[in-house]
């Protein structure tokens, strides 16, 4: 029997499991083809919410189930896998970012939607799509590609239930092991407080959370 929450998943099961976190049908598609075609068994966990199956964005194109497609570990914005990039309007260069948000799941799609809103073209996200084996070298890689922006994790859940607490000193150790030659860069923590409950039992109070992390993200500098 599994823990309730991400955070507890992560923490007890992350060496003999691949844990994913899939935020569009192509990846989705592909990350059960890679099970199936993996000559070696380990248990595969999905943490793929309902919300997602009926969430109109959520869609992808064919090409992305082609041939030469493959399921992406990580998505970065206008790069291959992202699902939205023929919907995009353009965002400032990459070295104009301010602010990278890295996140998991479905809230991605409440921060797009809200961005697009406002037009904001100085932050990007960064989709983690597997959390467990950790993707180490393509965090490495992503934080090249956008040397100056200050980094920014985001999730819904309370700080004690989401992926915070796990991502974090694997983010660390990702730049000190392979970006020794960079200036090491936190990650700033954007969500509900640590709290005994999940989700609080007032829908209207939920969403005002929700927009107030949707403005602590994409806020003034």
């Amino acid at each position: 029997e599994l823990p309730f929450s991400l955070h507890a998943i992560l923490q007890t099961s992350c060496a003999d499991s691949k844990q994913i976190n899939p935020s569009s049908p192509a990846q989705y598609f592909h990350v059960l083809r890679r099970q199936i075609h993996r000559p070696y068994a380990k248990p595969l966990i999905v943490m793929s919410p309902k919300y997602l199956l009926h969430h109109r964005a959520c869609r992808s194109p064919l090409d992305d189930m082609g041939p030469n497609t493959f399921f992406r570990r990580t998505i970065v914005e206008h790069g291959p896998g992202d699902n939205l990039r023929s919907r995009q309007y353009e965002l400032n260069p990459c070295d104009k970012i301010r602010r990278l948000v890295f996140c998991s799941g479905k809230f991605f799609y409440d921060m797009y939607h809200a961005r697009s809103a406002r037009k904001v073209r100085d932050i990007a996200f960064v989709r983690i799509e597997q959390l467990a084996p950790f993707p180490f070298d393509r965090i490495a890689r992503i934080l090249l590609i956008y040397p100056n922006a200050e980094c920014v994790w985001a999730q819904e859940e309370p700080k004690n239930m989401g992926a915070y607490m796990y991502v974090l000193p694997r983010f660390m150790t990702a730049q000190k092991k392979l970006n020794p030659d960079h200036a090491l860069r936190d990650l700033k923590y954007i969500g509900r407080p640590p709290s005994a409950s999940p989700a609080t039992g007032l829908y209207r109070l939920h969403v005002e959370e929700t927009k107030e992390l949707l403005e602590a993200i994409l806020g003034s500098k």
